[in-house]
């Protein structure tokens, strides 16, 4: 990952972007999510997803990164790990994401605002 990365979402900068604040009035209701990042937001709030998932959800193979940049949005993801077994039988710890509650408002706002879900 270079330092250059390109953000998820097209349109203005990242206003905000070290605000902790959840309800940060310098957010940009207006950016538009890239298909990927429409198709992970959607699943997420729907409910907890898993990494494995992710990578379906999104048509990448790089989940995680995708988690990072809607973090980078401001979004309260948490992740999880649960117990589980790998297709050997040995326990493994794969993780679960979760969008919080109290990103949940900005999420609706952000696929509001973004109009290729289900085209892509």
């Amino acid at each position: 990952m270079s330092k250059g990365a390109p953000a998820p979402a097209t349109g203005q900068g990242m206003q905000g972007a070290n605000d902790t604040s959840n309800d940060s009035v310098t957010r940009d209701l207006s950016r538009k999510l890239a298909p990927r990042y429409q198709r992970l937001l959607a699943a997420l709030l729907d409910g907890p997803v898993m990494r494995e998932s992710v990578d379906r959800i999104a048509g990448t193979s790089n989940g995680p990164h995708c988690i990072y940049q809607l973090r980078a949005l401001e979004l309260q993801i948490s992740c999880e790990r649960v117990e589980s077994l790998d297709r050997d039988g040995r326990p493994c710890r794969p993780g679960r994401y979760r969008l919080q509650a109290s990103s949940r408002r900005y999420a609706r706002q952000l696929l509001a605002n973004s109009s290729t879900l289900g085209g892509a």
